[in-house]
């Protein structure tokens, strides 16, 4: 319910927008101009918002560190034919 309150937010300050500028005297494709450009900041903000927790991916050093041995262990027994 929060997107669709966000949302309808967005709507009503980009219909404000508009309407202030043809009422204005600015030509109906600058208008429309401005308010797209104020409409592709929010969707940018929008996904930014909603793929942020999802981009902190990173291991510790510990973790790197296991990893990188336990890799190694493999590797070295796989040279000496040991499953």
């Amino acid at each position: 319910m929060r997107t669709y309150s966000v949302a309808r937010d967005a709507q009503k300050r980009l219909c404000h927008r508009y309407r202030h500028l043809t009422d204005g005297g600015k030509l109906m494709f600058q208008a429309c101009t401005a308010v797209a450009w104020l409409l592709t900041g929010f969707l940018w903000a929008v996904g930014r918002a909603v793929l942020a927790p999802t981009a902190k991916v990173k291991t510790s050093q510990k973790e790197r560190t296991t990893n990188i041995s336990s890799d190694a262990l493999n590797a070295e027994q796989a040279t000496k034919g040991n499953p």
